[in-house]
């Protein structure tokens, strides 16, 4: 689990979920398998034009990531959308990152 932020189960799948930073140091929430280790799915989506404020994130809800949102927001990971952002033809939801597993924020 090294420094894994929480667990889900994302379409049937036991994962970690781990919080990283995408180059322009925004946040990055991506799902590993917990029994091989292998990367199932990054929930987030880096929007560098899109207004974030700290602790902000935006989930990718579309195609292979439908149903992420409601898993992240079931398991406390993130809020409820604040807002939602147009990217191409859907919408990526902004949520804030529960502060208590930001590591900084502990």
């Amino acid at each position: 689990m090294d420094n894994a932020i929480g667990e889900v189960v994302f379409k049937k799948c036991d994962c970690y979920v781990y919080l990283g930073r995408y180059a322009d140091d925004r946040y990055a929430l991506y799902l590993k398998d917990k029994h091989t280790g292998e990367r199932v799915a990054v929930a987030s989506v880096n929007l560098p034009s899109a207004p974030m404020q700290d602790g902000e994130v935006a989930i990718k809800n579309w195609s292979e990531n439908e149903g992420i949102l409601q898993t992240l927001v079931d398991a406390d990971i993130v809020s409820r959308p604040i807002r939602r952002v147009p990217t191409g033809y859907v919408f990526a939801y902004i949520c804030k990152i529960n502060p208590e597993i930001i590591p900084e924020s502990k």
